[in-house]
């Protein structure tokens, strides 16, 4: 605590300060093996509690006008906020709305590129496949004009059958490029996420897969169970925990 600090708080809070210090230095067992220890210990637990609330209440005295300053600045700093805003809000809706349409266009356009482009993947392999074919036939009849003996006939479609087998293998289909422009600063990514639809099934499949990091036990409505049946109900691998917890004023 620096200096300037300090000096905010009065002399009386750090004497106040001082003396629970004090007290805590002082208090050099806890341990209870005897009633008069157990006596004892009760007066000290009603010292401490004395003691803590002394102090909460000095420290919120020394506070407030701190917190009186921070309200009146909070104040003003929200006005000069509601001030920018009104240009913000609505400059933030334009570009949410903006972005919402550039992002419709692209996806539009990049819908069509995929839907061109298995168009003419299909068409490419139509034409590989027409072209095998009928190099299969050209096969077929030099194979034929060969056995009849007919030389130059089995040449002609062997050569026939070669080249449009060689064309098959050359075709490619044609790389429809993108149509949306690219412009600088304007980029786009694909976020990815997730939504439960069958929790039940989902919560089987965790328990079924040990992917038990998956899910989340709700303990706040776990320990309202606990409260309100105590011990008297059991929840399979759930335990039921009492514990003593004193109260002093």
């Amino acid at each position: 605590m620096t200096e300037p600090t300090k000096d905010l708080i009065p002399v009386q809070s750090k004497e106040l300060v001082q003396d629970a210090l004090d007290f805590c230095s002082s208090v050099t067992s806890v341990v209870i093996t005897t009633e008069d220890e157990y006596l004892n210990n009760c007066e000290l637990t009603k010292k401490v509690t004395e003691y803590t609330k002394k102090i909460d209440k000095e420290y919120k005295t020394v506070l407030k006008p701190l917190n009186d300053k921070k309200k009146e600045i909070d104040a003003e700093r929200d006005e000069i906020k509601d001030y920018f805003n009104l240009a913000l809000t609505p400059l933030d809706n334009l570009r949410q709305n903006l972005r919402k349409s550039l992002a419709v266009y692209h996806d539009t356009q990049e819908k069509k590129r995929l839907e061109a482009q298995k168009k003419a993947d299909e068409e490419a392999e139509k034409e590989r496949q027409r072209l095998e074919a009928q190099a299969k036939k050209d096969a077929e009849k030099s194979q034929s004009a060969a056995e009849n003996g007919d030389t130059a006939k089995a040449e002609e479609y062997h050569m026939r059958s070669k080249v449009r087998q060689d064309m098959a293998e050359a075709v490619e289909p044609v790389i429809v490029p993108k149509e949306t422009p690219k412009v600088a600063g304007i980029s786009y990514r694909t976020d990815w996420s997730a939504r439960v639809i069958d929790k039940k099934k989902f919560v089987e499949h965790c328990a079924q897969h040990g992917k038990l990091e998956y899910l989340e036990i709700n303990m706040k409505l776990l320990n309202s169970f606990a409260k309100s049946f105590k011990d008297t109900i059991e929840l399979p691998g759930i335990e039921i925990i009492s514990k003593k917890v004193q109260i002093t004023r």
